[in-house]
């Protein structure tokens, strides 16, 4: 990962931060973040998956405290979200994809998240197996010209972004705010 302009979260392996007696990393929900540069994470075949262990902050709120996030929201890009009292997925939306955004009351207790987007079929999330986003959608691919990526933070796009939003403007809120144990994004 590169620092790109973002601030590096912290690593904690103690039993004040760790998850399920894992370590994990911290943000502070206001200018920590990791990026990958010019390294993508398209999906040309049947969907992506995004599975996560994380555990939000009291206060943070809004759906858009991303997790991971890619490209331009809601059009050109993917991106999964998590705050005390909301979620967010979204993929492809000016392609056939979604937008989604619901409540949520798991608070700040560490949670299992997976989200799906399935192409042709169905958008997902599921919270510790439950499923809480089920809407079909159209979307046929997530390919480089699908997803304005970039290899740098602009204004209107970015690089694949763990721990906040991959462009630069209304960053505000827009930051994941609490610890991830686990993450893995993969075609």
């Amino acid at each position: 990962t590169t620092k790109n302009g973002l601030d590096a979260p912290s690593w904690h392996n103690n039993s004040d931060y760790n998850i399920n007696f894992n370590p994990v990393l911290h943000f502070d929900g206001t200018d920590d973040g990791l990026d990958f540069y010019d390294d993508y994470l398209f999906s040309e075949n049947d969907g992506l998956e995004i599975l996560a262990i994380v555990q939000p902050e009291t206060g943070s709120q809004g759906s858009r405290n991303y997790i991971v996030d890619i490209g331009l929201h809601p059009g050109g890009g993917y991106g999964l979200g998590y705050a005390s009292d909301s979620l967010r997925l979204y993929g492809g939306y000016d392609y056939g994809g979604k937008d989604l955004g619901v409540s949520q009351s798991s608070g700040t207790e560490p949670v299992y998240l997976r989200g799906e987007i399935n192409f042709g079929a169905e958008f997902k999330v599921y919270v510790n197996h439950t499923a809480v986003i089920d809407e079909t959608n159209t979307l046929t691919q997530l390919a480089c010209d699908q997803i304005d990526a970039t290899k740098t933070h602009e204004s209107l796009t970015g690089p694949l972004t763990i721990g906040q939003q991959s462009k630069t403007t209304s960053l505000s809120g827009r930051l994941f705010d609490g610890s991830i144990a686990e993450l893995i994004v993969y075609d």
